[in-house]
């Protein structure tokens, strides 16, 4: 078990990896990841979430259709009630 562990492992670091922007901090993603995914890892996946990439809001339903690029600028916002 620990050998094919160790195999997986390996694979995984190898995937390239690319830089985005978001909320003007640098982050490291596998190249190909979806939004979806990426919220998701992020657990910004829930409701109260939007994202915008390059000032243009993506609707939560295209999310898992939209690949991440290399330099993409994300805006994350959580509504909060209160006041």
């Amino acid at each position: 078990m620990f050998v094919v562990a160790t195999r997986v492992s390996l694979v995984l670091r190898t995937l390239s990896r690319m830089k985005i922007i978001v909320n003007k901090k640098e982050v490291e993603v596998a190249e190909g990841t979806d939004l979806a995914t990426f919220l998701s890892s992020q657990g910004a996946d829930g409701p109260g979430y939007a994202v915008a990439i390059g000032g243009k809001v993506v609707p939560r339903t295209a999310r898992a259709g939209v690949v991440l690029a290399e330099g993409d600028v994300l805006t994350l916002i959580k509504a909060v009630c209160g006041g």
